[in-house]
This record gives C-alpha cells, structure tokens and sequence, in this order.
C-alpha cells in the first residue's frame, strides 16, 4: 500500500511543470508557444535567461530526487525505488495538468539517478558538459548522456533493476529528443547561448 501510495505521489510531483508555471507567472508568457516549445530548462534558459533556466532545472531535479530518496527512506526494494523513479519521470513528460505533454525528462531523470547512484549521476554530468563545451548543442549532450547511461551502469556492477531502469530512461529521453535529432540533422538545432525573443 505504502508503495503505491508513493508511486502516485511521485507521478503527481513528478507531473508539476514548473517550467511553464515560472514563466506564466514571472514573464505572462505560455512557454509551449515560445522557441522549441518545451518547458524544460533548455527552452526556459533561452527565454528568461540563466537564473529562471538555473532554477528550473534545480525544481524539476527535485522531481526525480524527492521522491527515490523517501523511498530509500522507507526501505524500499530496488524494484519499488526504480518504480517509483520511473513514475516521476512519466509524470514530467505526460503531465495530466498540460493535457498529457511535458518535457524530455533530463533533469527529472537525473534527480532519479542521484538519488540510486550519485557517482554514475557525476559521470553523466561529466559527458553532458564535455559534449555541451565541445558542440555547444544542449540535445546532443543529452543523447549522449543517455547513450552511455546504461553501460555506465553495468560497468558500476549496479542491482538489475537500476540497470534495468537506465535501460528505460536511455529509451524515454531519446525517444523524446526525436524532434532535436531532426533538427540536428538539418542543421537547425540552436546552439547554447541563443537567445529566443518572447515578443
């Protein structure tokens, strides 16, 4: 009971665009309408800028992380606390309060993996902004990241169910940055930096 309890929660929590709402509330702005139309921090740091984009990430961060460290806390399974992961990650993309659409999951995603393994977590990080320094492409560095998120963790000797979960997290971010593929390949992916006009 407690742990389904715990997995709705995580949904719900999970399910909060904080992206959107900071926006609407501090720029009256709908952020979908703006840029590449996502709300998570890439799209939000372009429009607000650094220190909107710095705090967004922190919140939805916290998404994935609050809710696997209660579940440590409460003794959870390895398979309750990839469950409970993994619900917070779905929440963020498939929030039920923007009528079922959200983000990519990347930041969710990494409070998820901080609060299993945090030194796998500084690896990715690692990736992410070798590959942002070098190409300048914040989609690129996340593909990345989740490109070598599984083998990071079976290279760690990490339970079945958390490799299992990078498996399933790998999969979700890629299939989510489906859109930024396309752009890359056109060459029409924003670099870092660019900033996007809400007029």
């Amino acid at each position: 009971m407690k742990q389904t309890l715990l997995c709705l929660f995580s949904f719900l929590f999970g399910s909060i665009p904080f992206g959107l709402l900071i926006c609407r509330y501090s720029l009256g702005v709908d952020i979908r309408r703006i840029g590449s139309g996502n709300i998570g921090t890439t799209n939000v740091m372009r429009i607000a800028g650094p220190t909107v984009g710095i705090l967004v990430l922190l919140l939805d961060t916290s998404k994935g992380l609050f809710p696997v460290l209660l579940a440590r806390a409460f003794s959870f399974t390895p398979f309750w606390v990839v469950l409970v992961g993994v619900f917070a990650i779905l929440g963020h993309i498939f929030s039920p309060f923007i009528g079922f659409r959200g983000g990519r999951g990347v930041a969710t995603g990494l409070g998820v993996v901080i609060g299993i393994t945090p030194q796998v977590a500084l690896f990715l990080f690692l990736i992410w902004g070798v590959v942002v320094l070098i190409f300048r492409y914040v989609s690129l560095a996340s593909l990345s990241s989740a490109f070598f998120f599984p083998l990071l963790m079976s290279l760690t000797n990490q339970p079945l169910p958390y490799l299992l979960l990078s498996i399933v997290i790998s999969i979700l971010v890629i299939a989510r940055h489906k859109p930024n593929l396309e752009r890359l390949f056109r060459g029409e992916e924003p670099k870092i930096g660019k900033k996007v006009s809400i007029k």
